[in-house]
């Protein structure tokens, strides 16, 4: 696993008090059994306070409750969502589009959120069932017979490749490089290399958007170049901003969240052989594992002075809101860290609270879905097949990869 260069810490602001000061880096990776949703629950209960600080990359505070998290998530009043990165990407220093709607507040917001709800809607996903298990059984006869696959890059990133590009008429053969981009801006190989990557993903989205604009396609981007704001035709930049996450977001973060989920299961094969007898609590299974491995820890800009769980922010602060600190917080869901196939469903937080839940969560949660029902068809048994697993964290957590072997 490439090691990345930490972030040179800045210095501890005034009004942050010394005893909260934790060294704690975003970017970090590791190699071991441990999964990075834990590595938060490492953080947390070190802490008596709901809130830390770290002088890693620009210096940012750590929202460590679930209902804290919440907080920072859903209340845009105090937190803007303007800069979701840390360090910040300064979209008009760097004169790329910001991404879009995520890093709009109300009410700017929702005009533009409704351009992408109808997209993946329920209707529109469940559309897409046919597709995505079409391309999950092909992908899965192509190696089920060899017995191994290193599991990222033979299954997990080609569903969702798959399938959104597909959505957006754009060729299957550019994913890695659309990919490679994506993960470069949630987890920067170097610090601050996130706006390198952002402005290749830029320079690859833009003629596409230009070319169809004006146009009559019914493919994703053409519906989103061609969306209005307020009866306003979208402008050149923020329709770019608005492709790039779309189709960017969706090609990092599913391949993600499936992987945590089969990494579990690679290990408790208990678990596994349920599911091959009773394949009707897969989709309760998907859900409940979509939960306990939630990937996306966002930043947020506090709007003005305020006090927070009693420690005093400034104006410009950032503060950084980890969904996995929600999903995994007792006082929300009980034995919060166990698996458990047979939990009540309840709505979670893996893609987001408030207004700027993920318009994807449903499409997500189907491919899960249908990539554990078509793999346990065809490999009902199968194990790590490697001591250990190179773990990134990031703004979306991911596995660098992830051997697995089985009988054929």
């Amino acid at each position: 696993m490439e090691s990345r260069a930490r972030a040179e810490p800045v210095a501890v602001p005034p009004h942050v008090p010394n005893e909260i000061v934790v060294d704690f880096d975003l970017y970090e990776k590791r190699r071991g059994l441990v999964p990075a949703q834990d590595w938060w629950l490492e953080l947390r209960d070190g802490q008596s306070s709901p809130l830390a600080w770290t002088p890693r990359n620009g210096g940012h505070w750590i929202a460590l409750r679930g209902a804290a998290i919440k907080e920072v998530l859903s209340d845009s009043d105090r937190f803007s969502s303007r800069y979701i990165n840390v360090p910040r990407i300064d979209h008009s220093a760097h004169s790329t589009p910001a991404p879009l709607p995520i890093s709009l507040d109300p009410p700017l917001h929702g005009p533009y959120r409704a351009i992408l709800n109808p997209l993946v809607a329920p209707g529109p996903v469940r559309d897409k069932e046919d597709l995505i298990r079409s391309v999950a059984a092909g992908f899965l006869d192509g190696f089920k017979d060899a017995g191994r696959c290193e599991f990222m890059s033979a299954f997990a990133r080609r569903i969702p490749a798959a399938v959104v590009l597909a959505m957006a008429d754009l060729p299957l053969s550019d994913a890695a490089t659309i990919s490679d981009l994506s993960s470069g801006v949630t987890r920067p190989k170097h610090p601050n290399d996130s706006t390198e990557s952002l402005q290749g993903l830029v320079d690859y989205f833009r003629p596409v958007s230009d070319t169809r604009r004006g146009g009559s396609g019914r493919d994703v981007i053409s519906r989103i170049v061609n969306g209005q704001v307020n009866g306003d035709r979208l402008g050149e930049d923020d329709a770019v901003g608005m492709v790039l996450q779309f189709v960017g977001a969706g090609l990092d973060t599913t391949g993600s969240i499936m992987g945590y989920a089969m990494f579990y299961l690679a290990r408790h094969p208990d678990q596994q052989h349920r599911l091959v007898e009773n394949p009707e609590l897969i989709p309760r299974a998907a859900e409940e594992l979509v939960r306990r491995f939630p990937i996306a820890s966002v930043g947020r800009e506090v709007r003005q002075d305020i006090s927070f769980h009693g420690f005093n922010l400034k104006t410009e602060d950032m503060i950084l809101a980890p969904t996995a600190l929600i999903n995994l917080d007792e006082a929300l869901f009980p034995n919060p860290v166990e698996v458990d196939f047979d939990r009540p469903s309840a709505l979670n937080n893996t893609f987001g609270e408030g207004q700027h839940r993920c318009p994807g969560g449903i499409l997500a949660r189907t491919e899960v879905r249908i990539a554990l029902q078509e793999w346990l068809k065809r490999i009902p048994q199968f194990e790590l097949a490697a001591d250990a697993v190179d773990f990134e964290n990031g703004i979306v957590a991911n596995m660098d990869a992830l051997p697995l072997k089985w009988s054929h």
